[in-house]
């Protein structure tokens, strides 16, 4: 049986432990909390704001590093996210999550050749400690990666969280520093 009630939750119990939201409920409560009562006695409460969201990340203007390529890049990594995102919170399967999720990882690595190729070219002087941390990302990346293929990890909204810390943190803090340098360099 399904009630919404006039309180901030809407509460769902049944035999069987299946939970079926319908897109109403996300209309028109999306900063509520699903709660969910298991004949059981378990109580799980969902946070519909987190699940109703559209993108996990959204690109602005801030996130730019005023570098036409390595901006383009940076919005496919975002839109690859928000793609592993969308099908998380879809409850598809570990098969087409694992195949997002490589394509990330993957295009992961192509941008940071791209950006150690500017580097390269134009003897950027903080580029040791900036492929460094390429180095410690994408040694966690793919440690992640293998932890999801083999069953270790679930995607969750905790890993989720971590890849877009990672993604906004590594660009607004590092990636900006270098934008700089390569646009003075003649690099657009």
């Amino acid at each position: 049986m399904i009630g919404v009630s006039t309180h901030r939750f809407a509460i769902f119990t049944s035999r069987l432990f299946r939970l079926y939201i319908p897109s109403e409920i996300f209309s028109i409560m999306p900063k509520y909390f699903l709660a969910v009562e298991c004949d059981s006695g378990l109580n799980i409460f969902l946070n519909l704001e987190v699940i109703a969201m559209k993108n996990l990340i959204d690109w602005t203007a801030s996130l730019s590093v005023g570098i036409d390529s390595i901006d383009n890049q940076h919005k496919k990594l975002v839109d690859l996210l928000n793609k592993l995102y969308a099908a998380m919170t879809e409850g598809k399967g570990s098969e087409i999550l694992g195949n997002i999720f490589g394509d990330l990882v993957n295009y992961t690595k192509t941008h940071f050749a791209t950006e150690e190729q500017y580097f390269a070219k134009y003897k950027y002087p903080d580029s040791a400690k900036h492929i460094s941390e390429h180095k410690i990302l994408t040694d966690k990346a793919k440690a992640l990666q293998a932890d999801f293929k083999s069953g270790k990890v679930a995607m969750s909204r905790e890993v989720m969280q971590f890849l877009k810390d990672w993604l906004n943190n590594h660009i607004a803090f590092e990636d900006k520093k270098y934008g700089p340098f390569l646009r003075e360099n003649g690099v657009k």
